[in-house]
């Protein structure tokens, strides 16, 4: 990336380090010298004259305000290259550019310019330097804002298809590019200045070793993360139960999930321990069961049992929640110690375990008024004692 700085400054590569700069200033004959007060060409600090130390700020207030004017055409440009959708995506790209492209353009003005104030080759190559940092800064932020637009627009398109669930995978990812990005950009600027990044990069990868080997934990509790937000097998506020643990998903983060128990305890499970765990998600039901056994008493009649068998069956068939009439199950399971029982199973459709509890609660109360209207009654634990006379 140095060629983008080196050629507005060539002009400079010719001149003679060694010579005074007082000397190498005079030498170039510049017209606008003999125009200048005596008192502005006089040298100041660092080899500059003071009309140079006055015009090099002016230059850049002066360009950092035209950046302005450009940076609103750019947007224009933008706007024309790709028009404004009713997402919006269009436009919230030529927004977060707006800024990064200022800073692209004052790098270039600065570097197309500054030759002109004739500085002296010294201060003329730290001036350099700096535009080309600005410059390679003004790229990695125009990416920065890209990976941030991209993330924007893959989020809304998922949430359109009703796939929220994905968000924190978006975010995870759209942070682990920009940190690669930052990454890149500082090794950029530190091969730009000279630094031997190679060696570095060397340095670390050892090291690295070293720490990889010291932090295997960390690095599987990671990855457990990002299979978690991967396969998705849970979401927040969802009920499940992992393991001995029973209770709703109150944060999943990258080291570790933690779930809210039904007696408010807080578990913290690591990611990566719990993504080898058998999970059941309780809150992706498409139905939910009800198995009942019924308990009658013994002085039921048949004709009862038959009353009570089809008054059941028919309460069940037409409920406004049942899920298939035709999987519905009642029948006399057998005759017990103290009862003669009978089991009903059946399917019903309800968006949660509250709503179903509630549906379990009308069917069981309708049961007891089935017994009832038939001249039976419910059984508990009894026993008869027979006397014999001897």
């Amino acid at each position: 990336m140095r060629f983008l700085s080196l050629w507005a400054y060539a002009p400079l590569a010719a001149a003679q380090n060694s010579a005074p700069a007082e000397e190498w200033q005079n030498s170039l004959g510049l017209w606008l010298l003999s125009h200048l007060p005596q008192a502005l060409r006089h040298m100041g600090p660092y080899g500059l004259s003071y009309w140079q130390w006055l015009a090099l700020p002016l230059f850049a207030l002066l360009f950092w305000v035209a950046t302005g004017l450009l940076k609103n055409v750019s947007k224009k440009l933008l706007f024309k290259l790709f028009p404004p959708k009713p997402e919006g995506d269009n436009q919230a790209l030529a927004t977060k550019l707006a800024n990064p492209i200022r800073l692209l353009w004052f790098s270039i003005l600065m570097q197309l310019f500054v030759p002109a104030l004739a500085l002296p080759p010294q201060v003329g190559t730290q001036v350099k330097n700096v535009l080309a940092a600005s410059l390679i800064a003004a790229l990695f932020w125009s990416l920065l804002k890209l990976v941030d637009v991209a993330a924007g627009v893959v989020k809304k398109r998922l949430s359109s298809r009703g796939a929220d669930s994905a968000n924190t995978l978006i975010l995870s990812t759209s942070r682990l590019v920009k940190g690669l990005l930052l990454v890149l950009g500082v090794l950029s600027l530190l091969h730009y200045f000279g630094y031997p990044v190679s060696s570095m990069l060397a340095g670390l990868g050892v090291g690295g070793i070293a720490v990889a080997l010291a932090s295997q934990k960390t690095i599987e509790n990671l990855l457990g993360a990002f299979l978690i937000r991967l396969d998705q097998p849970f979401k927040l506020g969802d009920f499940v139960h992992i393991g001995e643990v029973k209770g709703y998903v109150e944060h999943i983060g990258f080291r570790s999930t933690r779930i809210r128990t039904l007696e408010r305890t807080l578990v913290t499970l690591p990611n990566g321990a719990l993504a080898d765990q058998r999970i059941e998600n309780h809150a992706t039901k498409d139905r939910f069961r009800l198995s009942a056994v019924v308990g009658l008493v013994y002085e039921t009649q048949a004709s009862q049992m038959k009353a009570i068998l089809a008054g059941i069956e028919s309460m069940l068939k037409t409920h406004p929640k049942i899920w298939e009439p035709n999987t519905i199950t009642v029948y006399f399971k057998e005759m017990a110690a103290s009862s003669l029982e009978v089991e009903m199973v059946a399917y019903f459709l309800a968006a949660s375990s509250k709503e179903f509890n509630a549906i379990r609660q009308e069917v069981l109360l309708k049961t007891m008024e089935i017994v009832e209207s038939a001249g039976s009654a419910m059984a508990f634990p009894s026993s008869t004692i027979y006397l014999a006379k001897t």
